[in-house]
């Protein structure tokens, strides 16, 4: 069941964001394709996925990293939110499309 929340917000941020799912779930580090995964992480977490499904998910994905990985992610994703409002409208419009 937390898998298909999971795919429900992949789907959305990738149609939302304008990125491809191989982009999402490659180690590149550009900023756009970065912050799409780590919207995913906060958007998952605030669903009530634990970290480790979050990483079981991602691996499924041709993704491996550890929990500290996602834990960096949410951390970054929530200072992103608290100094950018534009943040909460994309979160807002992904969370209609996936959620």
């Amino acid at each position: 069941m937390k898998e298909e929340v999971f795919n429900q917000y992949v789907n959305a941020i990738i149609s939302r964001l304008k990125i491809s799912k191989t982009d999402l779930f490659t180690k590149n580090k550009e900023r756009d394709i970065a912050e799409a995964r780590f919207m995913l992480y906060y958007l998952c977490r605030n669903r009530g996925i634990r970290i480790a499904l979050i990483c079981k998910y991602l691996e499924k994905n041709n993704y491996k990293v550890g929990h500290s990985v996602v834990q960096h992610g949410l951390k970054r994703f929530e200072e992103m939110i608290e100094t950018d409002p534009d943040y909460n409208e994309i979160l807002k419009k992904v969370i209609e499309i996936g959620g």
